[in-house]
């Protein structure tokens, strides 16, 4: 019930991810989908989320958003635009399809 120790165990012990291994020869999924067209493969940045702290334990997340051409920063209860974006230091990020 501790998503810390969770957290931290997950990280020491990185072999137990790992104990699932896919094997594509053995594969049971047919692939139907030849007649949809998945569409275009370009994509734009909308929005990015970045940790500022020292580690998980301290700190806390700002959201970078595009909206109408521009981009704002987003930081608990202020909300200014932004100048320098750190694209680099995104945690998550968040694209959509480029139509054509």
């Amino acid at each position: 019930g501790n998503i810390e120790r969770a957290t931290e165990w997950v990280f020491s012990h990185p072999e137990a991810s790992n104990s699932v291994s896919a094997d594509s020869s053995t594969s049971t999924v047919k692939d139907d989908n030849s007649h949809i067209s998945d569409g275009s493969g370009r994509y734009k940045l909308t929005a990015f989320v970045s940790h500022m702290g020292t580690s998980t334990h301290c700190g806390h997340y700002v959201a970078h958003i595009l909206k109408d051409g521009r981009w704002t920063i987003f930081n608990d209860n202020k909300v200014a635009a932004s100048v320098d974006l750190p694209k680099d230091m995104g945690y998550l990020y968040f694209f959509q399809r480029i139509s054509s």
